[in-house]
């Protein structure tokens, strides 16, 4: 999840403030957070060079390794002193993050599956912070907790699509990501398996927290469609640019999923 959604998502769990500093919030919790997410992507980017030629990636620009240092501890040290001026343990969260990222960049990412876990429980760890305050909020926590394993969910199968989709420069540069190690058919077969347990999720939670002639009701109903049909979508997807289509729409499941923290009882 990038750093926008992360922003828009600690935008609508303010929304259940009651007497929260919001400047408070953003600058020791949130941007942190987008900070690491920056420090990642940078790694990332530049470790991936090769890969993302492969690719065909949009050309991204050139950064030096003396560049790209000097810019992480900068990065790094900001997200640091900002979280340790809020908790000294949420120092170690956004630290452990950062270091779960380079560890994703490096060496996770070309591995089966775990870096696609890497992601989508940073993904969730992003949004879950809300845990960490949540003394200063009114909210359900079982709602919350409902609503955070969706969220895993759907960036899980965003990170698998994504494999998929870069399988040429993976399989040159000798990655086992999980298309490679069980087949693109295959995996297409567990991201609709999680698909399809997202979408029973989604309707057995509106069944169960609201009435059905609600407009809550019916927004997670159309949500657990709408993912459905990305299922069908990708099983009939064969080229690179509908993977690429499908990832971005899985953004867009994503932040309509967030919108639920809404009107979470």
């Amino acid at each position: 999840m990038n750093w926008l959604l992360v922003s828009l998502s600690h935008l609508m769990i303010l929304h259940y403030g009651s007497g929260t500093d919001w400047l408070k919030f953003f600058s020791l919790i949130t941007l942190p957070i987008v900070l690491v997410m920056i420090s990642g992507y940078l790694i990332n980017n530049f470790l991936d060079k090769q890969k993302d030629k492969i690719n065909a990636k949009k050309h991204r620009p050139e950064i030096s390794r003396t560049m790209l240092l000097s810019t992480n501890i900068v990065l790094n040290l900001s997200a640091f002193l900002l979280s340790y001026s809020y908790d000294y343990r949420w120092s170690i969260v956004v630290m452990a993050s950062s270091v779960l990222l380079y560890l994703y960049a490096k060496i996770l990412s070309n591995w089966p599956l775990v870096g696609n876990f890497v992601v989508a429980f940073l993904s969730t760890l992003s949004v879950g912070v809300i845990i960490w305050v949540s003394g200063d909020f009114s909210i359900e926590m079982e709602s919350l907790y409902i609503l955070l394993v969706l969220i895993f969910g759907i960036s899980l199968k965003r990170e698998m699509i994504k494999d998929i989709e870069d399988i040429e420069g993976d399989r040159l540069s000798k990655a086992q990501t999980l298309p490679i190690w069980i087949g693109v058919k295959f995996s297409k077969a567990v991201i609709s398996v999680l698909q399809l347990a997202i979408s029973f999720f989604l309707f057995f939670w509106s069944r169960y927290w609201f009435d059905s002639n609600s407009t809550e009701y019916a927004y997670l109903l159309i949500l657990a469609i709408f993912g459905l049909v990305l299922m069908v979508y990708l099983i009939w997807a064969k080229k690179k640019k509908e993977y690429h289509r499908l990832s971005s729409l899985y953004k867009l499941y994503m932040f309509l999923g967030l919108i639920i923290i809404t009107f979470i009882p």
